[in-house]
């Protein structure tokens, strides 16, 4: 254990990365399987200004991803940043179990979701804030039917209509953007024992095939961190809530809808378990060292799904309780395992990620499609 961590110590990224090849080892969705791999590329061009970047990657679960973008280099902590970027995503069996908070773990679909995307997008960096805003478009949204390993669960295109999954059978493109403020004041990002994290969202997509797809969306989220009387056992906190809002007779895809189920979210139910348009999670998590890279865990997870904001209530919460090991360096998690129980059953999830850790591209920059738990 001990060489292991030391070996992990010695090869993690710190400060600016380094030009030249790397490995990509991340940056596929929720779902995609435990552990992905690839090659990228980057270097500082135009005299050290800007920094180059590509990567591939193939996961456990063969679902893939290539990406490149073109950025300003860091100038320091009070600084603007500037960049474009592209990114293909063929993701070949996401959960869908209906839209509500009420669906049947036996109604369990999946669906192959290619998509493409360019952007445009800024960074303003003082202090702990960062300012971020982003303008892209989606040429392709395909969705079809599963693909990879054979499941034993159906298609969506075969159990589910227009009404029931919209925009399952219409494919389109979109113009979208979004403005996100985030906070930081976690002690140490990869691995905090103190302090904050809290960000808002707001974005929006516009449909350029007819405007029956557009729609607007919130997300706010906050997770802290806080010693219990010891920095041996820490008490972990997280909240979040995704809002969308459309105008009169337009609807939100299926796929962009906020849904909560997972590693990420309720750790006792499947990825991506309950769809609608309104979601709040919320998670409480007490970690305590076992030895000088273990920690263990035990937490409680809760959210829920509604059609209208006012529905999130107290009642009709879905929720989890579990136990679970954290494999960490002082600076950095390197692993974990959760096992979790819900209405649904027993769960275990493992990840290379620290809990409530959002899947994102280009720093902190989230993906555009799907809505990713």
């Amino acid at each position: 254990m001990q060489r292991a961590v030391a070996l992990a110590e010695k090869y993690a990224p710190g400060g600016e990365p380094k030009d030249g090849f790397f490995l990509e080892t991340g940056h596929l969705i929720t779902g995609s399987g435990w552990v992905a791999a690839g090659p990228g590329y980057r270097h500082h061009v135009f005299g050290d200004r800007a920094v180059a970047s590509g990567s591939a990657a193939v996961s456990w679960r063969l679902y893939t991803m290539a990406h490149g973008s073109l950025d300003t280099a860091p100038a320091g902590h009070h600084t603007w940043s500037y960049g474009v970027g592209a990114l293909y995503q063929d993701a070949l069996q996401i959960n869908f179990f209906g839209l509500g908070n009420e669906t049947l773990a036996a109604a369990r679909s999946g669906y192959r979701l290619q998509s493409f995307d360019v952007d445009v997008h800024t960074t303003y960096t003082r202090g702990d804030v960062t300012l971020q805003a982003r303008l892209g478009w989606l040429p392709m949204i395909d969705v079809r039917s599963m693909a990879g390993r054979v499941p034993a669960y159906p298609d969506v295109l075969d159990v589910f209509t227009e009404a029931t999954a919209p925009g399952a059978s219409a494919q389109r493109s979109f113009a979208h953007g979004d403005v996100s403020v985030t906070w930081d004041g976690r002690d140490r990002p990869g691995r905090p024992t103190r302090g904050g994290v809290y960000a808002a969202r707001y974005s929006n997509y516009g449909d350029l095939d007819g405007g029956l797809y557009s729609f607007h969306g919130v997300q706010l989220e906050g997770t802290h961190y806080i010693p219990l009387g010891s920095p041996r056992w820490i008490a972990a906190l997280h909240g979040w809530s995704a809002f969308t809002g459309t105008s009169e007779g337009r609807v939100v895809p299926f796929y962009l809808m906020p849904n909560v189920g997972g590693q990420s979210t309720i750790r006792g139910y499947r990825d991506y378990r309950f769809s609608g348009p309104q979601m709040v999670s919320v998670s409480a998590e007490s970690r305590v060292a076992l030895l000088t890279h273990v920690d263990a865990a035990v937490f409680v997870d809760a959210g829920r799904v509604a059609d209208r904001v006012n529905q999130l209530g107290v009642s009709g919460f879905k929720h989890a309780v579990g136990v679970g090991v954290r494999v960490h360096t002082k600076m950095a998690a390197l692993a974990r395992l959760d096992v979790a129980r819900s209405d649904d059953g027993w769960f275990a999830a493992f990840a290379l990620t620290e809990p409530f850790t959002r899947k994102t591209f280009w720093g902190r920059l989230s993906p555009t499609v799907p809505f990713v738990p």
